[in-house]
């Protein structure tokens, strides 16, 4: 605005002789007319400035747009075909619970650790799980063409002794907040020998975090969860300690008929011969 007002007179004193013909009336009409020429080269400029910034951003936009997308982390191994833990070690306050420990746990197969308490039976659970970390060693799983994995949390559930049940129906104690159809929830009730044991069926209501549900249907259904989430490897820690024999022998029989790998720890079974392999941890 303001060059667009000074350049007109000021070419008039410094250019006198292209000036001559001019009298001062014109060059008053020069200046005025040139405020109507500033507005719409002011925004011509503007937009000629806002055009090149766009033009900067819309590039930058593409070059993202046109970038290849990085395979998605699932943690998920396809395949598994067994677990290897090498010279893996753990300790807690300074006291060493598992030294230099080696063993390799084929898919499909159920294993039993049983040793004293205290002895890391659950810390190794704990380490497959991810729930703990490792001081020295490595845990991995290997796929069918021999690659070695490291991180395969979603092959892997753990069911506890005493697993937790949220006042709500049987329906959202299993689905925990994900999609699943009736269909699939009342498949794994039958699996688990629970599709006939509640009234209502899938909207029974838990109460009291299950003060209305027996040890072990408690347990069936934290089995139930597993299965519906189809797992490769099941981490079982002393699940039936809390049961009468007669429902401790039910769920065992049910988790040793899944075909999957079973890592299961429990300080008395009265039939050993179940199992695929048995480690004891003192020798172990």
């Amino acid at each position: 605005m303001f060059l667009g007002r000074v350049v007109p007179i000021a070419l008039y004193f410094l250019f006198p002789h292209f000036f001559e013909e001019t009298n001062f009336a014109a060059l008053v009409a020069m200046f005025i007319a040139s405020g109507t020429l500033t507005n719409p080269l002011q925004t011509m400029m503007y937009s000629l400035l806002a055009f090149q910034e766009a033009k900067s951003t819309t590039e930058k936009v593409y070059a993202v747009l046109d970038e290849v997308p990085e395979s998605p982390q699932t943690n998920y191994v396809e395949q598994l075909q067994r677990l290897v833990c090498t010279d893996v070690a753990k300790s807690f306050d300074n006291k060493r619970i598992l030294q230099d420990f080696n063993y390799t746990f084929e898919a499909g197969k159920h294993y039993l650790i049983r040793g004293a308490s205290g002895s890391g039976k659950s810390t190794l659970l704990k380490l497959i799980s991810k729930e703990e970390t490792l001081d020295a060693g490595k845990i991995a799983v290997y796929d069918h063409l021999q690659h070695s994995f490291t991180d395969f949390t979603q092959n892997v559930g753990m069911i506890q002794q005493n697993p937790y049940l949220f006042n709500a129906t049987i329906r959202e104690n299993l689905s925990l907040g994900q999609n699943f159809q009736d269909e699939q929830l009342l498949t794994v009730l039958q699996q688990v020998g629970l599709d006939q044991e509640f009234p209502e069926g899938l909207d029974f209501q838990v109460e009291d975090n299950g003060k209305n549900v027996s040890g072990g249907q408690r347990v069936r259904l934290e089995i139930a969860r597993f299965l519906l989430r189809q797992k490769d490897i099941l981490l079982a820690d002393e699940i039936t300690a809390a049961l009468d024999p007669a429902n401790a022998r039910k769920v065992r029989q049910l988790l040793l008929s899944l075909p999957i790998m079973i890592i299961e720890v429990a300080h008395y079974v009265d039939d050993l011969s179940v199992y695929d392999a048995v480690i004891d941890w003192e020798v172990a």
